[in-house]
């Protein structure tokens, strides 16, 4: 696991360079809660939902592969709340 406080990360997407730019996760979207979910429409596999529990190991540096019981809503219902 990388540093938290290295500005420079090990792993880059292509085309990106340069130091990392701290910003407030309400900088880069928009938070919401989404009652429309419920746990019948749950999956097997498709779009990773992501609940309060889950940002919030996100924000003390947890990968999506560190999660346990990963929650997955089909991409209709993607859809339809997008």
């Amino acid at each position: 696991m990388q540093d938290m406080n290295t500005k420079i990360p090990k792993i880059r997407f292509a085309k990106f360079s340069g130091e990392w730019k701290e910003k407030r996760l309400g900088e880069v979207c928009e938070i919401i809660s989404s009652k429309r979910v419920m746990s019948k429409d749950y999956q097997e596999n498709g779009i990773p939902f992501f609940r309060g529990n889950e940002i919030s190991q996100f924000s003390i540096g947890k990968q999506i592969e560190d999660l346990k019981n990963l929650i997955f809503i089909s991409q209709n219902l993607y859809e339809k709340l997008n």
